[in-house]
């Protein structure tokens, strides 16, 4: 048994070092891959934002920052029966005061910040590594139900219709096993997640995909001539699709490239491959300033809370 248990852990810690080895190789190669592409085609770049709809990118700005009100929401609907002090307001300024750590090399500093700080509100490791495992799975599994349920109808029959529809089914597995894996083999029976939770906590993650979506079409929709023929829906369901298709290549720290390159073949866009890659490339700034504004607005409420305590 001893034997056994070494080599699952040797095997377990060789994995490990691929995925570390292939991030490492993959994202500056990723990131060099973006720039050559984007110098390449930096005229038609620059002329596009030129025309830019600046008032719709300001508010995709300030619609991607406010999608972080439905994290806490999400986090104390699944734990207020685990009996922790951790209430909407603290989930939500660690949440938004973890942001920069999403920028470190590795792309796990986020997730690894913002757990540090959940266990001082009680959260054992159980619990975490439940929570972890829900966010992941909740998240891949209803990008890729509703983002595939959308391609199917838009898509013709074909090489991305099969996957739409490969991703969907995947989709509905991800979601209907996430309860029970979790539940059987990570939470205490205490601690274990009902059925009317689980539910509440889909919908209000599929109204955080939905607007997530929104968001990039109206990124999309504020550049001039790159898909001025599509509808919406359709857009949303690429952006959801191409971002599952992203977070599954675990070498690809927040799907870098991996996104671009299948949002751009999946568009159908004015411009070609290139230059949609480029452009579309360009709403991780959009994400970034989000981010911004949201720890700056933080920032500046905390400020003000000591300046006049």
């Amino acid at each position: 048994m001893t034997q056994k248990y070494n080599n699952n852990q040797k095997y377990i810690g060789f994995i490990k070092q691929i995925i570390r080895f292939s991030k490492l190789v993959f994202t500056p190669l990723a990131i060099l891959f973006l720039i050559i592409i984007a110098w390449q085609n930096h005229t038609t770049i620059i002329q596009t934002y030129s025309l830019a709809k600046k008032d719709i990118l300001i508010t995709a700005i300030v619609g991607w920052s406010l999608l972080y009100l439905l994290y806490p929401i999400m986090l104390v609907t699944l734990i207020k029966h685990w009996g922790t002090p951790l209430l909407f307001k603290h989930a939500l300024h660690i949440f938004i005061n973890r942001l920069p750590a999403r920028y470190l090399p590795g792309g796990i500093w986020q997730t690894v910040a913002r757990f540090s700080d959940f266990r001082q509100y009680g959260l054992n490791n159980r619990q975490l590594t439940g929570l972890l495992l829900l966010e992941n799975f909740l998240a891949l599994g209803l990008a890729l139900l509703i983002g595939g349920l959308i391609l199917i109808q838009f898509q013709n029959a074909g090489v991305w219709w099969a996957i739409a529809f490969t991703g969907t089914m995947g989709g509905i597995i991800i979601i209907l096993g996430s309860l029970i894996l979790i539940n059987r083999y990570v939470l205490p029976k205490e601690h274990r997640i009902d059925v009317s939770t689980y539910i509440r906590v889909l919908i209000i993650m599929s109204i955080y995909w939905i607007l997530a979506a929104s968001v990039f079409v109206l990124y999309v929709y504020s550049l001039p001539n790159i898909s001025s023929d599509q509808q919406a829906i359709r857009l949303g369901g690429v952006y959801l699709f191409s971002w599952s298709i992203g977070n599954i290549a675990f070498f690809a720290p927040q799907g870098i490239g991996v996104f671009e390159v299948v949002s751009s073949k999946l568009l159908q866009g004015n411009f070609g491959l290139k230059e949609t890659i480029a452009l579309l490339a360009g709403f991780r700034v959009i994400i970034i300033l989000a981010d911004l504004l949201a720890w700056t607005c933080l920032k500046g409420i905390s400020f003000l809370r000591q300046l006049f305590k």
